[in-house]
């Protein structure tokens, strides 16, 4: 037989958790672990309603707090680098525009065993 809302008489409680999130759970069963009550119980549209005034705000506690935290700390941008301040990059950048580098470029290298033992002669 299929569950039916209309005829649901279970009454309610509603629960809430460490991250004040809330739910409602069958009174007459001991809270699921890491719940407790908030002391309103009765029909579960009565519950349901209940949660709707008093939970405003759906975002875990946690993540609020942070959000918080975060709104209260603006993230500063980095100061531009100096003329003094080289990056990686432009180190890299400035000794290879200084001087000449050999250069050897190829598609494919040769497969041969001539090949392979010049390479391996070469190390």
């Amino acid at each position: 037989m299929a569950w039916d809302e209309e005829n649901d008489t279970t009454i309610y409680k509603v629960v809430v958790n460490h991250e004040e999130q809330y739910s409602i759970w069958p009174a007459d069963r001991e809270n699921p672990l890491g719940w407790r009550d908030v002391g309103k119980s009765g029909p579960k549209a009565e519950c349901l309603a209940y949660i709707e005034v008093v939970w405003t705000d759906m975002r875990p506690l946690s993540l609020r707090k942070h959000m918080e935290a975060m709104a209260r700390q603006p993230v500063l941008p980095a100061p531009p680098p100096s003329a003094q301040e080289d990056t990686a990059e432009d180190t890299l950048v400035k000794r290879l525009a200084q001087g000449s580098h050999p250069l050897a470029a190829g598609l494919r290298p040769e497969k041969s065993v001539k090949a392979l033992k010049e390479s391996i002669d070469r190390g």
